[in-house]
């Protein structure tokens, strides 16, 4: 029952806005065009998609390895049926660093994938002779430090778009929606001091930059 009343508000939800809908379809198209065209692109995704899988391996390694060096805790009343360890301080400050390179890791393999296939578009766009392999080398050789950036800040900012995203646009209006209503005017002045900092900072900082980040050099 609640995924037939999630597919009846999905579909009305597509109904509503089936305009912005057919606008995006256009973007859609013309991504799938430059996947067809630059297949090395999904070659990429793929080989990252591995080394993912591959760097999350060797990280819940070190993670269990850390843990099973502590001494075993033996309790000869209760029992328990899985071993335990003791973790000090020190193997704490190193799990959390391994968690910490996992995160950063996975993030910056993915990030590398979108850098590059960023630059492929554009390289696309501008009708350059070779497009896959000028991008893929210009990251590697330039961009490595936005990537890794970028792989730090965009997953937390994300989240704060995901949390604070609706009530923004709730209570703000664009030149699209026309002129901000009285409660929305009302809501800008009293919440200023959350609403700027977000539309100034948080809501530019998008995966859009990768691409305006390789166009601009």
């Amino acid at each position: 029952i609640g995924f037939i009343i999630l597919g009846v508000v999905v579909l009305l939800v597509a109904i509503y806005y089936k305009t912005d809908i057919s606008r995006a379809s256009v973007i859609l198209k013309y991504s799938s065009t430059v996947i067809m065209r630059n297949l090395l692109v999904v070659l990429l995704g793929v080989l990252c998609f591995l080394a993912q899988i591959f760097f999350l391996m060797v990280g819940l390694w070190l993670l269990v390895s850390l843990y099973t060096s502590g001494d075993v805790i033996r309790d000869t009343v209760l029992g328990y049926p899985l071993p335990r360890f003791s973790v000090g301080f020190f193997r704490w400050v190193l799990i959390l660093l391994v968690l910490f390179a996992m995160y950063w890791t996975a993030t910056f393999v993915n990030n590398l994938a979108d850098f590059v296939t960023s630059g492929t578009a554009v390289n696309f766009y501008f009708a350059r002779a070779s497009r896959f392999i000028p991008a893929f080398k210009d990251t590697l050789v330039y961009h490595l430090g936005s990537v890794a950036l970028g792989s730090l800040i965009l997953a937390p900012i994300s989240l704060i778009q995901l949390a604070f995203g609706w009530l923004y646009d709730a209570f703000t209006a664009t030149g699209l929606e026309g002129e901000p209503n009285a409660i929305q005017k009302c809501c800008g002045k009293i919440c200023c001091c959350c609403f700027t900092p977000y539309k100034k900072y948080f809501l530019r900082v998008t995966e859009t930059a990768f691409s305006m980040v390789y166009l601009t050099s």
